[in-house]
């Protein structure tokens, strides 16, 4: 089951319940501390006491929210990770653990960090995690994963791009056809990504049609004319970013 994203207001409900948790929670533990001062005896003793379980099992269950937010605040990388970890291993529940593995593995991409990212994001069971395992898989150059995982979001595109990177033009183009199937989702790349796939099919027509297509939807013109020009675009990208992924 892929757990859907959880909404700010969760989020916030979260947070409120954990401080009015570990507030009551002090409250009690004054009170008490007060009655044994006084009397020697604790007042409403199991009334207590159960409230003091409830705020315990409403702060362990907030913990992981509270480390993640400290690992977005934090401005040590080693902090962060660690923090980030933290927020994995305090989670109870399967559904915020998803959520928390969804985190440290977007801490792992966005430092290049190409197999640990992986690793953790296929722990996830949360949607938005197959979209970087989409990118990721494509750049590692493991495109059997690469196509499923891709296909699995509806990524069409990078679909396409995973077999024009083990040379499979047929079904690249077959790919990012589906992509056009729905005219009002395209963008100047779809063309420009269809163009390279004429391109090399020795389709010289139809590829001139969908470059001119791409440099007059794209405010980029520059990078469609490199796409149009390089007769292995895809290949040095995609080679440049697995060394930057430390693949």
């Amino acid at each position: 089951m892929i757990f859907d994203k959880y909404g700010l207001i969760f989020l916030l409900f979260t947070y409120a319940v954990s401080l009015i948790a570990f507030v009551l929670f002090l409250y009690v533990i004054v009170k008490c501390i007060i009655d044994l001062i006084k009397k020697r005896k604790i007042i409403q003793k199991r009334i207590k006491s159960a409230l003091l379980l409830i705020c315990i099992v409403c702060m362990i269950l907030a913990a992981p929210w509270w480390f993640l937010s400290a690992a977005f605040n934090t401005k040590s990388a080693k902090n962060s990770e660690l923090l980030h970890k933290l927020s994995v291993k305090t989670s109870i529940l399967p559904s915020v653990r998803s959520y928390m593995h969804n985190n440290l593995g977007g801490y792992y991409y966005a430092n290049y960090e190409g197999e640990k990212a992986i690793s953790v994001f296929e722990k996830s069971k949360f949607l938005d995690s197959l979209y970087p395992l989409c990118s990721l898989y494509t750049i590692k150059g493991d495109y059997v994963k690469g196509v499923e995982v891709c296909n699995a979001v509806g990524m069409h595109q990078a679909v396409s791009v995973n077999y024009i990177l083990n040379k499979d033009y047929k079904k690249a183009l077959k790919a990012i056809n589906l992509k056009f199937e729905k005219p009002q989702s395209l963008n100047c790349m779809d063309y420009a990504t269809r163009g390279y796939i004429y391109k090399k099919s020795g389709k010289k027509s139809e590829s001139k049609k969908d470059f001119d297509k791409a440099s007059k939807m794209c405010k980029n013109v520059e990078i469609i004319k490199k796409i149009a020009s390089e007769d292995n675009y895809f290949e040095n990208l995609y080679a440049e970013k697995k060394i930057k992924y430390n693949f």
